[in-house]
Protein backbone atom coordinates (compact mmCIF):
# COMPACT_ATOMS: atom_id res chain seq x y z
CA UNK A 1 0.00 0.00 0.00
CA UNK A 2 2.93 2.33 0.43
CA UNK A 3 2.93 5.45 -2.41
CA UNK A 4 -0.80 4.44 -3.15
CA UNK A 5 -2.85 5.24 -0.28
CA UNK A 6 -3.41 8.84 -1.95
CA UNK A 7 -5.29 7.08 -4.12
CA UNK A 8 -8.37 6.27 -2.29
CA UNK A 9 -9.50 10.05 -2.38
CA UNK A 10 -9.56 11.05 1.15
CA UNK A 11 -5.63 10.63 1.74
CA UNK A 12 -6.71 7.71 4.33
CA UNK A 13 -6.02 4.29 4.28
CA UNK A 14 -9.63 2.34 5.26
CA UNK A 15 -8.64 0.15 8.40
CA UNK A 16 -6.87 -3.33 7.06
CA UNK A 17 -5.53 -6.16 8.71
CA UNK A 18 -2.81 -8.76 7.79
CA UNK A 19 -2.19 -12.36 9.14
CA UNK A 20 1.52 -12.29 10.02
CA UNK A 21 4.25 -14.63 10.72
CA UNK A 22 3.19 -16.97 13.38
CA UNK A 23 -0.36 -15.84 12.89
CA UNK A 24 0.61 -12.19 14.24
CA UNK A 25 -2.01 -9.98 13.38
CA UNK A 26 -1.21 -6.61 11.98
CA UNK A 27 -3.53 -4.12 11.35
CA UNK A 28 -3.56 0.05 10.74
CA UNK A 29 -6.44 2.43 10.77
CA UNK A 30 -5.87 5.82 8.98
CA UNK A 31 -2.38 5.67 9.80
CA UNK A 32 -0.13 3.85 7.12
CA UNK A 33 3.50 4.24 8.54
CA UNK A 34 2.18 2.63 11.52
CA UNK A 35 0.94 -0.48 10.18
CA UNK A 36 4.19 -0.37 7.74
CA UNK A 37 6.70 -0.37 10.70
CA UNK A 38 4.85 -3.26 12.38
CA UNK A 39 5.45 -5.35 8.89
CA UNK A 40 8.71 -4.66 8.92
CA UNK A 41 9.17 -5.46 12.09
CA UNK A 42 7.74 -8.84 11.44
CA UNK A 43 9.69 -9.21 8.26
CA UNK A 44 12.43 -8.99 10.38
CA UNK A 45 11.53 -11.46 13.13
CA UNK A 46 11.67 -13.95 10.61
CA UNK A 47 14.98 -13.39 9.52
CA UNK A 48 16.65 -16.29 11.88
CA UNK A 49 19.27 -18.93 12.68
CA UNK A 50 18.18 -21.91 14.08
CA UNK A 51 19.85 -25.53 14.78
CA UNK A 52 17.95 -28.02 12.86
CA UNK A 53 20.25 -31.29 13.15
CA UNK A 54 22.29 -30.67 16.61
CA UNK A 55 25.37 -32.64 16.47
CA UNK A 56 25.77 -35.49 18.39
CA UNK A 57 27.96 -36.36 21.38
CA UNK A 58 31.31 -37.54 20.94
CA UNK A 59 33.05 -40.88 22.35
CA UNK A 60 37.23 -41.11 21.95
CA UNK A 61 40.11 -42.12 22.76
CA UNK A 62 43.01 -40.05 24.57
CA UNK A 63 45.32 -38.95 22.22
CA UNK A 64 43.19 -39.08 19.15
CA UNK A 65 41.31 -37.09 16.81
CA UNK A 66 38.07 -36.88 15.29
CA UNK A 67 35.86 -34.32 12.57
CA UNK A 68 32.17 -33.44 12.42
CA UNK A 69 30.87 -32.12 9.69
CA UNK A 70 28.47 -29.28 10.74
CA UNK A 71 26.82 -28.22 7.24
CA UNK A 72 23.39 -29.36 7.91
CA UNK A 73 23.45 -28.36 12.08
CA UNK A 74 22.03 -24.68 11.24
CA UNK A 75 19.28 -23.27 8.91
CA UNK A 76 19.42 -19.62 7.93
CA UNK A 77 15.94 -18.82 7.15
CA UNK A 78 17.27 -16.62 3.96
CA UNK A 79 19.58 -19.18 3.30
CA UNK A 80 22.32 -16.28 3.80
CA UNK A 81 25.92 -17.73 4.28
CA UNK A 82 26.44 -18.12 7.70
CA UNK A 83 30.29 -18.96 9.87
CA UNK A 84 31.22 -21.05 12.60
CA UNK A 85 33.66 -21.02 15.55
CA UNK A 86 34.24 -22.15 18.96
CA UNK A 87 32.94 -20.11 21.34
CA UNK A 88 32.86 -22.44 24.48
CA UNK A 89 35.06 -25.28 26.00
CA UNK A 90 34.57 -26.15 29.34
CA UNK A 91 37.33 -28.57 29.87
CA UNK A 92 40.58 -27.67 27.58
CA UNK A 93 42.85 -30.23 29.56
CA UNK A 94 39.94 -33.31 28.26
CA UNK A 95 40.94 -31.73 24.46
CA UNK A 96 40.78 -29.04 21.95
CA UNK A 97 38.15 -27.67 19.27
CA UNK A 98 38.30 -25.65 16.18
CA UNK A 99 36.68 -24.74 12.86
CA UNK A 100 37.41 -24.89 9.92
CA UNK A 101 34.53 -23.92 7.12
CA UNK A 102 32.02 -26.42 8.02
CA UNK A 103 33.92 -29.22 9.59
CA UNK A 104 34.81 -29.25 13.70
CA UNK A 105 38.29 -30.75 14.32
CA UNK A 106 38.18 -32.42 17.79
CA UNK A 107 41.72 -33.24 19.22
CA UNK A 108 41.63 -35.41 22.67
CA UNK A 109 44.36 -34.91 24.96
CA UNK A 110 46.36 -37.12 27.11
CA UNK A 111 43.79 -36.52 30.41
CA UNK A 112 40.68 -38.41 29.93
CA UNK A 113 37.62 -36.45 30.72
CA UNK A 114 34.56 -34.91 29.78
CA UNK A 115 33.73 -31.04 28.38
CA UNK A 116 30.84 -29.43 26.94
CA UNK A 117 31.76 -27.74 23.35
CA UNK A 118 29.77 -25.05 21.87
CA UNK A 119 30.08 -24.15 18.08
CA UNK A 120 28.08 -20.67 17.18
CA UNK A 121 26.74 -20.14 13.90
CA UNK A 122 26.91 -16.49 12.51
CA UNK A 123 25.49 -14.66 9.91
CA UNK A 124 25.83 -10.47 10.51
CA UNK A 125 23.92 -9.78 13.72
CA UNK A 126 22.39 -12.98 13.88
CA UNK A 127 23.66 -16.04 15.88
CA UNK A 128 22.93 -19.53 17.26
CA UNK A 129 24.62 -22.08 19.56
CA UNK A 130 24.77 -25.53 19.93
CA UNK A 131 26.54 -27.29 22.68
CA UNK A 132 27.61 -31.36 22.53
CA UNK A 133 29.25 -33.45 25.14
CA UNK A 134 33.03 -34.77 24.16
CA UNK A 135 33.86 -37.94 26.59
CA UNK A 136 37.66 -38.71 26.24
CA UNK A 137 38.42 -42.35 27.40
CA UNK A 138 42.01 -41.68 29.30
CA UNK A 139 44.18 -44.56 27.71
CA UNK A 140 46.44 -43.09 30.63
CA UNK A 141 44.58 -43.12 33.87
CA UNK A 142 45.75 -42.22 37.25
CA UNK A 143 45.94 -44.51 40.40
CA UNK A 144 42.35 -45.22 41.72
CA UNK A 145 41.71 -44.63 45.44
CA UNK A 146 44.54 -43.39 46.90
CA UNK A 147 44.42 -43.52 50.66
CA UNK A 148 46.65 -42.29 53.71
CA UNK A 149 47.22 -43.71 57.17
CA UNK A 150 49.53 -42.03 59.72
CA UNK A 151 51.39 -45.13 61.81
CA UNK A 152 54.16 -43.01 63.19
CA UNK A 153 56.54 -42.82 62.43
CA UNK A 154 55.42 -43.64 58.70
CA UNK A 155 52.41 -42.25 56.31
CA UNK A 156 51.19 -45.53 54.47
CA UNK A 157 49.95 -44.87 51.33
CA UNK A 158 48.02 -47.07 48.85
CA UNK A 159 45.78 -47.20 46.10
CA UNK A 160 44.32 -49.46 43.59
CA UNK A 161 45.05 -50.53 40.50
CA UNK A 162 44.01 -49.21 36.75
CA UNK A 163 42.43 -50.35 33.97
CA UNK A 164 44.97 -48.75 31.31
CA UNK A 165 45.27 -49.46 27.71
CA UNK A 166 48.81 -48.56 28.01
CA UNK A 167 51.46 -50.92 29.98
CA UNK A 168 52.31 -49.87 33.76
CA UNK A 169 56.11 -49.52 34.20
CA UNK A 170 55.60 -47.86 38.04
CA UNK A 171 53.68 -45.21 40.29
CA UNK A 172 55.67 -42.29 40.81
CA UNK A 173 54.64 -40.61 44.70
CA UNK A 174 54.54 -37.24 45.10
CA UNK A 175 54.75 -35.14 48.32
CA UNK A 176 53.77 -31.22 48.15
CA UNK A 177 54.36 -31.93 44.12
CA UNK A 178 58.13 -32.72 44.42
CA UNK A 179 58.52 -36.82 43.43
CA UNK A 180 59.83 -38.43 46.37
CA UNK A 181 60.06 -42.17 45.25
CA UNK A 182 58.86 -44.74 42.69
CA UNK A 183 57.61 -48.53 42.99
CA UNK A 184 57.14 -51.19 40.58
CA UNK A 185 53.79 -51.83 39.10
CA UNK A 186 52.94 -54.70 41.13
CA UNK A 187 53.60 -52.67 44.43
CA UNK A 188 50.08 -50.73 45.32
CA UNK A 189 51.78 -48.96 48.46
CA UNK A 190 54.33 -46.38 49.91
CA UNK A 191 55.84 -46.13 53.14
CA UNK A 192 57.05 -42.71 53.63
CA UNK A 193 59.15 -40.79 57.13
CA UNK A 194 58.46 -37.52 57.14
CA UNK A 195 59.20 -34.91 59.54
CA UNK A 196 56.57 -33.50 61.59
CA UNK A 197 53.85 -31.65 59.39
CA UNK A 198 51.11 -31.82 56.94
CA UNK A 199 51.41 -32.63 53.47
CA UNK A 200 49.57 -33.65 50.37
CA UNK A 201 50.39 -36.77 48.63
CA UNK A 202 49.33 -37.64 45.17
CA UNK A 203 50.56 -40.71 43.21
CA UNK A 204 51.09 -40.84 38.95
CA UNK A 205 51.24 -43.68 36.82
CA UNK A 206 54.13 -44.20 34.81
CA UNK A 207 53.55 -45.40 31.55
CA UNK A 208 56.42 -46.77 29.14
CA UNK A 209 56.79 -43.19 27.98
CA UNK A 210 54.37 -41.12 29.51
CA UNK A 211 53.22 -40.39 32.88
CA UNK A 212 49.41 -39.86 33.79
CA UNK A 213 48.14 -37.05 35.39
CA UNK A 214 47.17 -36.82 39.23
CA UNK A 215 45.47 -38.74 41.42
CA UNK A 216 43.02 -37.57 44.27
CA UNK A 217 45.35 -35.79 46.63
CA UNK A 218 45.60 -37.64 50.18
CA UNK A 219 45.79 -34.73 52.69
CA UNK A 220 48.34 -36.18 56.03
CA UNK A 221 49.26 -34.23 58.91
CA UNK A 222 52.07 -36.29 61.32
CA UNK A 223 53.82 -35.59 64.00
CA UNK A 224 55.98 -36.83 66.78
CA UNK A 225 55.34 -34.76 69.86
CA UNK A 226 57.51 -35.79 73.02
CA UNK A 227 55.37 -36.27 75.95
CA UNK A 228 51.91 -36.65 73.72
CA UNK A 229 51.64 -40.16 74.33
CA UNK A 230 48.26 -40.68 73.17
CA UNK A 231 47.74 -38.74 70.01
CA UNK A 232 45.60 -36.53 71.46
CA UNK A 233 47.35 -33.15 69.68
CA UNK A 234 47.63 -31.98 73.43
CA UNK A 235 50.08 -32.62 76.25
CA UNK A 236 48.21 -33.32 79.29
CA UNK A 237 47.64 -35.27 82.55
CA UNK A 238 46.84 -38.42 81.15
CA UNK A 239 49.98 -38.13 79.36
CA UNK A 240 51.61 -38.01 82.50
CA UNK A 241 49.21 -41.47 83.80
CA UNK A 242 50.48 -43.21 80.60
CA UNK A 243 53.86 -42.84 81.79
CA UNK A 244 53.40 -44.19 85.23
CA UNK A 245 51.12 -47.33 83.95
CA UNK A 246 54.40 -48.26 82.04
CA UNK A 247 57.08 -47.35 84.34
CA UNK A 248 55.02 -49.82 86.96
CA UNK A 249 54.08 -52.33 84.82
CA UNK A 250 50.30 -51.80 84.58
CA UNK A 251 49.13 -51.89 81.51
CA UNK A 252 46.03 -49.69 80.35
CA UNK A 253 43.44 -51.14 78.90
CA UNK A 254 43.34 -48.39 75.83
CA UNK A 255 47.13 -48.94 75.29
CA UNK A 256 48.36 -52.51 75.35
CA UNK A 257 52.00 -53.76 75.70
CA UNK A 258 54.42 -53.92 74.09
CA UNK A 259 54.03 -50.09 72.87
CA UNK A 260 55.07 -49.03 69.68
CA UNK A 261 58.72 -47.70 69.52
CA UNK A 262 57.13 -44.79 68.32
CA UNK A 263 55.40 -44.29 71.45
CA UNK A 264 57.84 -45.21 73.33
CA UNK A 265 59.87 -42.22 72.02
CA UNK A 266 57.29 -39.62 73.15
CA UNK A 267 57.35 -41.38 76.14
CA UNK A 268 60.73 -40.93 76.72
CA UNK A 269 61.23 -37.04 77.04
CA UNK A 270 64.38 -37.10 78.21
CA UNK A 271 65.51 -38.70 75.26
CA UNK A 272 67.68 -41.53 77.50
CA UNK A 273 66.80 -44.11 75.56
CA UNK A 274 64.75 -45.02 78.94
CA UNK A 275 60.87 -44.66 79.86
CA UNK A 276 60.80 -43.66 83.47
CA UNK A 277 59.57 -41.98 86.52
CA UNK A 278 61.42 -38.78 86.01
CA UNK A 279 59.66 -38.40 82.28
CA UNK A 280 56.42 -37.92 83.74
CA UNK A 281 57.54 -35.42 86.02
CA UNK A 282 58.63 -33.26 83.19
CA UNK A 283 55.87 -33.83 81.31
CA UNK A 284 53.99 -32.76 84.76
CA UNK A 285 56.27 -29.62 85.51
CA UNK A 286 55.51 -28.71 81.27
CA UNK A 287 51.94 -28.93 82.35
CA UNK A 288 51.81 -26.42 84.93
CA UNK A 289 54.22 -23.98 83.46
CA UNK A 290 57.36 -25.27 85.06
CA UNK A 291 59.21 -25.67 82.04
CA UNK A 292 58.39 -24.39 78.32
CA UNK A 293 59.60 -27.07 76.38
CA UNK A 294 60.01 -31.16 76.68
Amino acid sequence: MDNYYYSFGNNYVPFFAVIGTDYEYLHGSNNVSSAINATNNAMLNIVNISVVNPISNVFIDANTSTTIDISDTFQHSQGAAMTYSITDNTNHDCCEAYVSGTTVYVDAQVTGGIANITVTAQSGNLSCDDTFMVTVNDIYPVPVNPTGIVAYPEVQLSWEDVQAIAPVTSWNIYRDDILIGSVPEEQLFYNDQPSDGSYIYIIKTQYLFVESGSSDPVEITIYNTPGDIDESGTIDCFDASLVLHYVSGTQHPDYPYPWADWRLERADVDGNGTVEAYDCSLILQYIVGIIDEL
